[in-house]
């Protein structure tokens, strides 16, 4: 197993302390170890009699600690620093065991870690029905349970009961009437323990949520994302494409847009994020708002987007907009970019179901 080094940023929790018993006059030789696991979902709080899961192929953050060792080995059995920090990407079910001596004396922590795959089904994200039954697939587990949240809040509105997979999908309804708006749905694997099983994320949207008009309008503009990529590994200071949005005036007079509000729904921070670039398919501009030197402003994880765009009756437009990375995305290594559109501020009247979803990135170092 490849390991990298690097500094988190982040106050890393303990989730294995193990000690080894010495004679009372040897208090000072006495061994203890702690190892701590960080997932793309965040910090984990688990013991070694527990299970962190983990899609294939996601980079972890590891943190070790130890009382009076004089060495440690990794998980392949490298000798390493007593106290350090690391990344290990997970391919497959796996115990990350680290282990400390002191002459005679020995110790080891252990995490055990399981690989789970899961997603919604996108279609059943958006509901016009205060009940939706939401679905999706899931690999390696037998069981998932659904919460769903007030947005941007720790508040759970709803929890389902343990749902069965079978033949690899999942599906249930919800029991609780939820209001129009929009909402964040948590999938969770087997157990109530949601900092350690938290296996999917999204967003699920309640009613049609239209984009604002600044002025009554004899024009419609109609918005929809075109699924021209799907994502893949973004690194620090990359400018990656996060959204591809098509735009039609069906009306028969002009319109002009004069903004777009996009929010970031993936589990990296929204400082990963510094500015934005956008262009469209028609003309040669190209508007950049933020940089690295003075990142963009979010306010309640969204971003409002100045962009100036005309359009006469019957004009279409792909509109492209990209995120600029920030120069270290440490803190948010295997954790996913995953940017929506929530309103577009222009004069015409708008047919267009909010959030338009764009494309998810995992962001590596």
């Amino acid at each position: 197993m490849k390991t990298y080094f690097f500094s988190i940023s982040r106050i890393m929790l303990i989730v294995c302390v193990c000690f080894v018993a010495t004679p009372a006059f040897a208090a000072s030789t006495k061994l203890s170890c702690a190892l701590s696991v960080q997932t793309q979902f965040g910090l984990v709080v688990s013991d070694d009699t527990e299970t962190i899961y983990v899609e294939e192929d996601e980079v972890v953050a590891l943190e070790w600690r130890s009382t009076n060792a004089k060495k440690a080995f990794d998980d392949d059995n490298k000798k390493v620093a007593t106290h350090g920090e690391a990344t290990t990407t997970i391919k497959n079910d796996t115990t990350l065991t680290y282990r400390f001596e002191n002459g005679s004396s020995k110790t080891s922590c252990s995490v055990q870690v399981k690989v789970v795959q899961a997603d919604f089904n996108e279609k059943t994200l958006t509901s016009a029905s205060s009940k939706p039954t939401l679905s999706g697939t899931v690999t390696g587990s037998k069981t998932v349970r659904l919460l769903i949240y007030k947005e941007d809040s720790k508040k759970v509105l709803f929890t389902s009961k343990l749902i069965k997979v079978k033949k690899g999908t999942w599906s249930t309804k919800v029991t609780k009437a939820l209001a129009n708006g929009t909402y964040d749905v948590v999938l969770i694997g087997d157990t109530k323990n949601v900092a350690i099983h938290t296996i999917g994320k999204d967003s699920l949207t309640i009613g049609e949520q239209s984009g604002s008009s600044t002025t009554k309008s004899s024009t419609t503009f109609y918005a929809e994302s075109v699924p021209l990529l799907s994502g893949g590994t973004a690194r620090a200071g990359t400018t990656v494409p996060v959204v591809y949005l098509q735009l039609l005036n069906i009306g028969k007079t002009p319109g002009v847009v004069t903004s777009l509000t996009v929010a970031q729904k993936g589990t990296a921070q929204t400082s990963a994020v510094v500015g934005f670039v956008i262009s469209d398919s028609t003309t040669s501009s190209v508007v950049t708002v933020g940089s690295a030197a003075k990142p963009i402003v979010y306010t309640n994880g969204r971003a409002t987007i100045p962009y100036v765009l005309s359009m006469k009756a019957g004009e279409s437009r792909l509109i492209t907009i990209k995120a600029i990375l920030a120069p270290s995305v440490v803190a948010d290594v295997s954790k996913k970019l995953t940017f929506e559109v929530r309103d577009i501020a222009t004069n015409a009247i708008q047919k267009a179901t909010f959030p338009i979803r764009g494309v998810t990135w995992t962001l590596g170092l």
